[in-house]
């Protein structure tokens, strides 16, 4: 694992700690290891604002192969006890994108423009407003510890689209129960498409933070868009109940024909 300095809040031990966490977690006979590690042994100081840590494993060296390593943010923060207000804003965001946390201020994102972009503007609020905050740059060389953290971003990913799917026969339901009453009417209609657009909006924002393509991603939209057509086939009923008739078409009468005058007549 190799971290370096990617802020001008510098690294503190916070974040050393949280690495090293994350290295214990592929450790033989850790409880959160995802299998079989090679040990290790995290050594660091903190460094000047800009230096950088190498954590190596023992023995093993480091990969030389830059296309094998995958980018991390290491993000820790850390408010007063007077900053509840902040320290909940702080919570919703980093939850927002999706952060799988080590410790308790101290989590992980994948690097990315998008998300490396909102975690400066977080951590310069928290600065604005007395708090302390780092972001460093990880690489990740080592395959356990992606599989590891792949496995926490999907299984919390994984939970969110599960209370989707858990919610979405409501939907279906409640238009099974309308059309079995005979009310088959256009109230009806947009109130289950204010129900959809919310199912949809909650959807795209776990799709954001979905970064590794969880397994419930798939059937969860299998399941908004078949609510999509049910909901399509109920407006149609609903036009068909209460659109008005179409007005009747009246047959044209043929004109009389004009009788001609008589000759010499008038």
């Amino acid at each position: 694992m190799l971290i370096t300095s990617n802020s001008e809040w510098g690294a503190g031990d916070d974040a050393v700690d949280g690495a090293q966490d994350l290295r214990r977690r592929a450790e033989p006979g850790s409880s959160a290891a995802p299998g079989r590690g090679a040990s290790a042994s995290p050594h660091a100081t903190s460094p000047p604002v800009g230096g950088s840590y190498d954590f190596t494993a023992a023995g093993g060296g480091q990969m030389s192969s830059r296309a094998a390593a995958h980018d991390w943010l290491l993000i820790t923060v850390s408010l007063s006890s007077g900053q509840a207000s902040l320290r909940v804003h702080v919570w919703r965001k980093l939850r927002s994108l999706g952060a799988v946390y080590l410790q308790s201020s101290v989590c992980l994102l994948p690097e990315r423009a998008d998300v490396s972009r909102e975690v400066r503007r977080l951590l310069g609020r928290v600065l604005q407003e007395g708090g302390t905050g780092q972001s460093l740059r990880i690489v990740l060389r080592d395959p356990e510890e992606l599989h590891w953290l792949r496995e926490q971003f999907n299984a919390a990913r994984d939970i969110e689209y599960g209370e989707v799917l858990e919610r979405l026969p409501a939907l279906s339901a409640e238009l099974a129960s309308e059309r079995a009453k005979g009310r088959t009417t256009y109230a009806e209609v947009e109130e289950s498409e204010a129900d959809l657009d919310r199912f949809r909006a909650w959807m795209a924002k776990i799709e954001r933070r979905d970064y590794f393509a969880a397994p419930l991603g798939e059937q969860a939209r299998a399941a908004v868009s078949a609510a999509a057509e049910e909901l399509a086939r109920f407006e149609a009923e609903a036009l068909h109940t209460e659109a008005p008739p179409e007005p009747r078409r009246l047959r044209a009468v043929p004109a009389a024909p004009r009788r001609r005058r008589a000759a010499g007549s008038g």
